[in-house]
């Protein structure tokens, strides 16, 4: 599968920030990346699923994409769906649902839809493209935006979907994105990144979620890397500020307030986890208060006393935060 390689450059050079500077200066350019993943250079073979199932699946309407000379050749857009569909079966669903999710993911009005803004809506979302698209673009009398047909056939020849542009997210956003089905047929899409990053708040939410239901999951980001050979650019450790949360900030500014602190240092362990070490001076009394707590828990707790010629200084405790 050494063609599918040949995605790596252009599935490296997606950034949501270069994309955002492009759109403004050269849209050309980003429409030609956008062109390089719907062009159909993969063969058969590239899919690992073997030619019977293929057309299998083309007469059960689970491959959107249209084609004039058969379903010979493949886009990298079209790989990721067939991989998509592949991990589905994998987890056991049925024709039936993944025809709904099929639906779901490439309806037949998308463009007209998506690009059935206002100018209000593109203001909303960026000024800056609401000048452009008043400047570039045709509007109604009231102020929806015109697709002309040629835009149209633009658009289908990139097959643009909400499939695809799930697939430019995770891409643009590294994100670590899975698609998920739970025990009712419900699916939706979970964001992993989105969660370590909120974790305080949404972990307990996600626990009572997966504690209540039967989850079938898929996970979207592999099979871009798979495809395009990119594992590196979904790889990378979540830096320490992204992994703090709200409440982690509160505890040390408090401490800091307080006057307790005395040293804090910040670990990663080899899991990824943050661990906090809050190093703190305590006096006698609360050495006692300390030692008495201690006893009724049954817990242990390293306290070092620091002494100058010979006279206790104070005593120091260190207490170890997982964040």
């Amino acid at each position: 599968m050494n063609r599918q390689n040949n995605y790596t450059e252009v599935v490296s050079s997606f950034s949501l920030e270069l994309f955002t500077e492009q759109l403004m200066i050269d849209p050309a350019a980003v429409f030609k990346k956008l062109e390089a993943l719907a062009e159909r250079k993969l063969s058969v073979i590239d899919t690992g699923v073997d030619r019977k199932l293929i057309h299998v699946w083309r007469k059960k309407g689970l491959l959107p994409f249209k084609q004039e000379e058969g379903w010979g050749r493949f886009s990298f857009i079209e790989l990721c769906w067939i991989k998509t569909i592949t991990e589905l079966r994998k987890v056991g669903v049925g024709l039936d649902k993944l025809l709904e999710i099929k639906n779901y993911f490439f309806n037949e009005d998308f463009i007209v839809d998506f690009f059935g803004l206002s100018v209000d809506n593109l203001n909303a979302l960026h000024p800056e493209y609401a000048k452009l698209a008043k400047e570039k673009l045709q509007f109604d009398s009231k102020n929806k935006l015109i697709i002309q047909d040629s835009y149209k056939s633009d658009f289908e020849e990139i097959q643009f979907s909400l499939f695809t542009v799930f697939i430019y997210i995770i891409m643009m956003k590294r994100s670590n994105c899975c698609l998920y089905l739970d025990s009712e047929g419900k699916y939706d899409v979970l964001d992993l990144n989105e969660l370590m990053n909120n974790s305080f708040e949404v972990l307990p939410k996600l626990y009572n979620f997966f504690s209540n239901n039967t989850i079938a999951m898929v996970n979207m980001k592999k099979i871009v890397a798979d495809i395009s050979n990119t594992h590196e650019l979904f790889s990378e450790v979540m830096k320490l500020p992204q992994l703090l949360s709200d409440n982690s900030v509160d505890l040390l500014q408090k401490l800091f307030k307080d006057n307790q602190v005395k040293e804090i240092t910040f670990r990663i362990t080899e899991g990824g986890r943050p661990t906090m070490l809050i190093k703190q001076e305590i006096s006698l009394d609360e050495l006692r208060k300390e030692v008495i707590e201690l006893n009724k828990k049954g817990t242990f707790r390293d306290i070092l006393v620091k002494t100058r010629n010979g006279n206790v200084q104070y005593f120091e405790k260190t207490d170890i935060i997982k964040l």
